[in-house]
């Protein structure tokens, strides 16, 4: 790959990412804007639900599938394991609802969101195929046009009809024009050819992907578990206030990616050629440049974050600004975990993974339905704050422990 083809990437990269991670703060502030605080209380849940619920249409996800080594699991194979858990995505959206039992009206925002969002899971193995031939430069412009046609299409609907379910319709209807009139004509360009259904590669990718998965789920209920009990003890303006104060820890994730995406063909180079100590560096240089940033964001935050909000919204929010501020530490320690989390999977040593974050998973749904029971979102806030503690505490141990056991390993094989 040429230096001027990764400037491209970089570029498109970074665009891309950020327009995509950003519609939904838009999405917010439209619906706040013009439906009301409630209204967009309940977008904000259902656009979590869908969220979480997406880890199924990811399953092993585009970093496993970019640094895929096993001749056995072709590029078609991904493609075919993401229209299954596509479609299982809808099922699980589906059976979610009916045990919640919630109005026809929810029941249909969360569900056109999950549609939205099952489409986008499986452009993303298409993007996989684009990224491993070194053009990662059209995935960001990919997302960069989706997120704003559909920001534009969601406006004009949302204040020509004041309606959220039309809105969201016109977010999945500007998925499919560009996942059929771009993405697709991208993948035939790279030459792709779909290969016949093969079930060995299918199920190898399930199994070797289990982990993967699990370790999604648990992530995104982590990134969500306050939302549960508010739902359950608050109310939708309650839903909503925290759904805008967390909206700038949206940046510092944004960060991680901007960090990480770029980086993982050099980190897949590495593990290739066992040079664990190079592979060590970079992550510590990714970690160490993410908190730097972060830092400097904070500092900004801390004196103008809820002024801006305050304007952006149309709402007073001087109240939460100790939240916003405690969240911001939170997602700070959330991007480092991030970091470590995609060095664990490229590394393909994911059964602590899983475990760190079971055991985080069972610290959010106890402390999050005990502090939001008792102190509201500001108890919420606690709650992301101290998940993101302790599973940071845990993956460092295990990433540190990991790393060596590799280096001893590639060293007694040069002593043989």
């Amino acid at each position: 790959m040429t230096d001027k083809n990764i400037k491209k990437n970089i570029f498109w990269n970074t665009i891309g990412t950020t327009i995509n991670a950003f519609t939904s703060l838009f999405y917010m502030i439209f619906v706040t804007r013009i439906n009301g605080i409630d209204e967009a209380g309940i977008f904000t849940f259902a656009f979590s639900i869908a969220l979480v619920i997406q880890v199924i249409g990811d399953y092993a996800g585009r970093v496993y599938q970019v640094t895929n080594i096993n001749k056995k699991i072709s590029d078609s194979d991904f493609i075919y394991n993401h229209i299954i858990t596509s479609l299982l995505m809808i099922a699980v959206g589906i059976i979610f609802c009916l045990f919640r039992e919630y109005n026809i009206y929810k029941f249909m925002i969360i569900m056109i969101l999950l549609l939205f969002r099952s489409i986008e899971s499986f452009a993303d193995s298409v993007f996989g195929i684009i990224q491993k031939n070194g053009e990662l430069y059209k995935v960001g412009i990919s997302l960069a046009v989706k997120g704003i046609l559909s920001l534009l299409l969601f406006l004009i609907v949302d204040i020509t009809t004041k309606n959220v379910l039309l809105s969201c319709l016109a977010i999945l209807l500007v998925q499919l024009i560009i996942l059929f009139f771009y993405d697709f004509r991208n993948l035939k360009k790279e030459r792709f050819k779909l290969q016949k259904i093969n079930k060995e590669g299918i199920i190898l990718i399930f199994r070797a992907g289990f982990d993967v998965f699990i370790f999604n789920i648990l992530l995104q209920y982590i990134l969500t578990a306050p939302k549960y009990p508010i739902d359950s003890y608050l109310t939708d303006n309650n839903q909503s206030i925290y759904g805008i104060i967390s909206m700038p820890a949206t940046m510092m994730i944004l960060i991680a990616k901007f960090i990480i995406h770029p980086l993982l063909n050099k980190l897949t180079s590495y593990i290739k050629k066992k040079d664990f100590k190079s592979f060590n560096n970079t992550i510590f240089k990714m970690s160490a440049s993410f908190v730097g940033i972060g830092l400097f964001c904070f500092i900004v935050c801390w004196f103008i974050g809820i002024p801006i909000l305050n304007i952006v919204y149309g709402l007073e929010l001087t109240d939460y600004k100790n939240c916003l501020n405690i969240i911001l530490i939170g997602s700070i320690i959330y991007g480092v975990v991030c970091i470590l989390s995609n060095a664990l999977i490229a590394l393909r040593d994911t059964k602590l993974l899983v475990g760190s974050y079971m055991i985080s998973s069972i610290i959010a749904y106890i402390i999050s339905d005990m502090l939001v029971k008792k102190s509201n979102i500001i108890g919420a806030s606690y709650s992301y704050l101290i998940t993101m503690i302790c599973l940071a505490i845990l993956l460092l141990v295990v990433y540190l422990y990991i790393v060596n056991k590799k280096n001893r390993e590639v060293l007694q094989n040069e002593k043989k």
